[in-house]
């Protein structure tokens, strides 16, 4: 189980009657005995980096949605609303913004961790007395050794407690925490395709269209079919979203399937 966020779309709802028009549009969707069932709860929610920003004059319209999260947006951003209050073409680049934002908070946690550890060699280092000596330094010590350094050991330990921002590392044999932070920087393109659309989209007609990463005319998508699979699906929604009428209301929603 896990979870993802869906941009429904409703026609022109009243406030009074948001909650009643969403229960409708998603109930087809949570039926456990049923073929499309997606999710087994939902709230509004459109989750840090998620929300939508709010046209200048439009903050205090009754029509703009605000979720109950624990989160609350900033100044200017909601859950939701009609699109006529929304201001969808500012998301590419304030989705840039935040995520360069976030690389740099990173960056400061790192390097906050290496302040208190002694240095760390990368792991070409390691890899290249393993090339220089196969049979006597197997490529598994190279990286093994690496991974035992005191920084690597540190970021193993679950150093975001004390350094929020270092993230959680999973350890594998390609895994080079010091290449990571050095070359560390958002795919703009990728970040700006992704600011509108969601993983999951609840079309007006009832259509609910999905990321997912189910076969490909019968066959397990490849990595490269996923990722073109993704991009269209980013693609299509974001034209399908930016094709609606202005008083189509656009609603964030946090979901566990």
């Amino acid at each position: 189980m896990s979870h993802a966020f869906v941009t429904v779309c409703l026609p022109p709802t009243p406030p009074a009657h948001l909650a009643t028009a969403l229960d409708a549009a998603m109930a087809p969707f949570g039926d456990e005995d049923g073929p499309n069932n997606t999710w087994d709860w939902w709230y509004i929610c459109g989750g840090h980096h998620r929300r939508f920003p709010v046209k200048p004059g439009y903050q205090d319209d009754p029509r703009v949605i605000i979720g109950e999260d624990a989160e609350m947006p900033a100044p200017g951003e909601c859950d939701g609303g009609p699109i006529e209050v929304l201001d969808l073409t500012r998301m590419p680049a304030d989705a840039i913004a935040d995520a360069w934002e976030g690389c740099w908070y990173q960056q400061d946690a790192w390097n906050a961790l290496r302040a208190v550890n002694p240095p760390a060699r990368p792991l070409t280092h390691f890899l290249a007395r393993h090339e220089a000596d196969p049979d006597g330094y197997p490529r598994v010590q190279a990286v093994s050794d690496h991974h035992a350094q005191d920084l690597m050991m540190a970021l193993r330990r679950g150093a975001d407690r004390d350094y929020p921002g270092v993230g959680i590392w999973v350890f594998d044999a390609e895994t080079d925490p010091l290449t990571y932070f050095a070359e560390l920087a958002p795919d703009e393109a990728e970040v700006a395709r992704w600011a509108i659309p969601t993983w999951a989209l609840l079309t007006l007609d009832g259509r609910w269209i999905e990321a997912d990463d189910g076969p490909i005319d019968g066959v397990r998508a490849t990595d490269e079919k996923w990722r073109r699979r993704k991009a269209d699906h980013a693609a299509e929604s974001e034209r399908y979203i930016l094709s609606l009428p202005p008083d189509v209301v656009l609603v964030r929603l946090y979901y566990h399937y």
